[in-house]
């Protein structure tokens, strides 16, 4: 059976967790917000970890990410962001990659009932 790998940057607590394994059992889900955290800090000392783990992932959910994203991320298909803005991330490695980015704009809104 082939895993769908996804990656949360960012701290999400853990019944967001859940929510998202709950989506199918394919799921592998990584929490990797701590490592996001220490290394957008300067702290390199798990940088092999993370990397090993960027290398793997397909789908990123968050909003904090290492430096050279795209070059770590090489079977990265789609990154779900948790703003509505993204111009902050779209750099030149970003636009010419092929990966989908999406964001949560219209979260907040009111509907038209």
């Amino acid at each position: 059976m082939g895993f769908v790998n996804v990656l949360v940057t960012s701290s999400i607590g853990d019944e967001c967790l859940r929510q998202i394994k709950m989506v199918s059992p394919k799921v592998k889900l990584v929490d990797a917000s701590h490592l996001a955290r220490a290394e957008q800090a300067g702290n390199f000392t798990s940088k092999d970890e993370f990397d090993a783990l960027l290398a793997e992932v397909e789908i990123v959910y968050g909003f904090r990410f290492p430096k050279d994203f795209i070059a770590r991320t090489p079977k990265l298909k789609w990154v779900q962001m948790m703003s509505a803005g993204v111009d902050r991330f779209l750099d030149n490695a970003f636009l010419e990659s092929p990966v989908t980015m999406t964001n949560v704009s219209g979260i907040h809104a009111n509907p038209d009932w």
